[in-house]
């Protein structure tokens, strides 16, 4: 028949699978593409095709239609040829437009779900070749002095460090349900399409015996032939109803043990890429949130004299006009990374000077002790600059692409390359359904 009427009939069978997957996207444009050079192809071939038909009526008398159907033979050729080569490399389809997609200034960020799988293919071979580099790194900063951190921060930093290391155990279990997987699929997979032809045809069946019982109830009694009628659709519901019994009777009895072995180590892959994620996760955030919380010691200085002249401010100026000063303050204070809780207690101040019983000598209590509080945080992270922070930062930039790829704002560029020849890959999900 012809290729596009077979298109026809594949898509709505294909388009739900598609449609189920995270790169179904990535998918159904290659099915598109394929079905695209299907029709182009259709268009060439005699005796039916219209490109035939519009150069047959702009062709002069002299153009035999016969030589117009020779004439379109090398071109059916390299139609055919392409659909070759799109099926056997899918990814020619969707590589460019995902490298240009990866690499602009609207790409997702790691984290996204659709990037996941890649990503994890991508650091499997990341830390086969960069492994004992990363190792090392976790290593060295394990043993650096954190004395100086605030013992929560210190406490986060060796969490993530262990994180780190357990790493690339999380990852070799992803690597070994992902064989698993596709070991038992050699023998699953024929298994899988069988029964689950059998039980379509079964649905259809099922489908069609519901619409006949109701055509039954729709029949007018009065019409001469409806006895006659219902007696058809009852004789056509009584072999639809063994032709049900006899295919339902193909599945092997022990497909429901083999659906739930197969469906089981999904479960487990899913669950050791999931926790994969997770560990990396808390392996990165910690370190990076100590590092700008670090660098934030040179802001939180800065502010040294206008909070020395705040005091002042709060024991002359009315309460309104000091609590005006105040929130600016608090804003500045906000802004620097990791001062939450010091803002929160300058915020007391602030507070005791509004509301309906503002209360001078109260403001200025709260605001002594923040400026305490102000002092040793300000103490400890200029300490931390000197001490913590080179190493902390030479870590991060070891594990900034690779145990921390997922919580970085886009793709490295060198990176990309290798994401987008994964994401362009259609890849055969019909076993997870």
């Amino acid at each position: 028949g012809r290729l596009d009427e077979i298109a026809v009939v594949v898509v709505p069978i294909v388009a739900p699978i598609l449609l189920a997957d995270p790169q179904a996207n990535i998918t159904a444009v290659w099915l598109g593409v394929m079905i695209g050079v299907n029709m182009q192809t259709s268009f060439l071939t005699p005796p039916f095709g219209f490109a035939l038909f519009y150069l047959r009526g702009v062709a002069p008398a002299i153009v035999k239609t016969l030589s117009i159907y020779r004439g379109v033979i090398p071109f059916i050729l390299m139609q055919l040829g392409v659909l070759v080569v799109v099926a056997l490399v899918p990814q020619l389809v969707n590589y460019v437009p995902q490298r240009v997609s990866l690499s602009a200034s609207t790409a997702p960020p790691p984290i996204n779900p659709g990037l996941q799988y890649c990503i994890e293919e991508y650091m499997i071979d990341r830390f086969d070749t960069d492994g004992q580099a990363l190792r090392a790194a976790i290593d060295k900063v394990v043993t650096a002095n954190m004395s100086t951190v605030p013992e929560s921060m210190r406490n986060d930093l060796t969490g993530s460090f262990d994180n780190a290391a357990k790493a690339f155990g999380m990852l070799d279990a992803v690597v070994a349900t992902s064989t698993a997987i596709d070991e038992r699929a050699k023998t699953y997979a024929p298994l899988h399409h069988e029964v689950r032809d059998i039980q379509e045809t079964v649905r259809r069946n099922r489908a069609t015996i519901v619409a006949q019982k109701y055509e039954i109830r729709l029949l007018d009694a009065s019409t001469p032939d409806a006895a006659q009628r219902k007696a058809a659709i009852e004789a056509e519901i009584s072999a639809l109803e063994a032709e049900d019994k006899r295919i339902a009777d193909l599945i092997p009895a022990d497909w429901e043990r083999r659906h739930a072995a197969f469906r089981a180590l999904l479960t487990e892959d899913r669950k050791a890429r999931l926790t994969y994620r997770r560990t990396v996760d808390t392996a990165y955030e910690p370190v990076i949130d100590a590092v700008r919380t670090i660098e934030g010691a040179a802001a939180l200085a800065a502010l040294k004299p206008e909070l020395e002249s705040l005091r002042g401010i709060i024991e002359s100026q009315p309460e309104d006009k000091a609590a005006e000063s105040v929130e600016a303050v608090l804003g500045r204070i906000g802004a620097v990374n990791g001062a939450s809780d010091l803002r929160s207690q300058f915020y007391q101040a602030k507070r005791a000077l509004t509301g309906r019983s503002p209360n001078r000598d109260t403001a200025l209590k709260a605001f002594d002790k923040a400026t305490a509080s102000y002092a040793a945080e300000t103490a400890w992270r200029q300490k931390a600059a000197q001490d913590v922070l080179p190493g902390l930062k030479t870590y991060e930039r070891a594990i900034h692409d690779s145990i921390g790829l997922r919580k970085q704002e886009k793709l490295p560029q060198y990176i990309v390359p290798s994401i987008a020849q994964c994401t362009a890959t259609p890849r055969d999900v019909s076993m997870y359904f």
